[in-house]
């Protein structure tokens, strides 16, 4: 991602191995698409290699899938993503719950933080 933050900055020839916290940081800051870009295109191939080319995916073939890429507050890149997994238990019953305790958390952060 760097490189194309160099070219993009018009640098092409500088390494971008070269480059520091700060600098890096600049150059995310000035070009957020190329770093969306950049995000949207890695987690579709993590999406592809692990989830869709992979029958045992919590168990079962996963049947659909819905995600959305989201900025926080300081331009921090997440996705919200739902699946539906063809032949998963009810989250209802005891077994659905526990399959879902297997690859679900969340935690709440202490009110003192950010």
């Amino acid at each position: 991602m760097r490189k194309s933050l160099l070219i993009a900055d018009g640098r092409p020839m500088d390494n971008p191995q070269d480059l520091d916290k700060i600098a890096t940081q600049r150059l995310i800051e000035q070009y957020p698409v190329i770093v969306s870009r950049h995000f949207t295109y890695r987690f579709n191939a993590a999406l592809m290699k692990f989830m869709l080319n992979n029958n045992q995916v919590l168990n079962n073939r996963i049947k659909d899938y819905w995600w959305r890429i989201e900025f926080q507050n300081r331009g921090n890149l997440h996705v919200h993503m739902v699946v539906w997994v063809e032949g998963h238990a009810f989250f209802d019953t005891e077994e659905g719950l526990q399959q879902l305790n297997k690859v679900c958390s969340c935690e709440l952060p202490p009110e003192t933080s950010e």
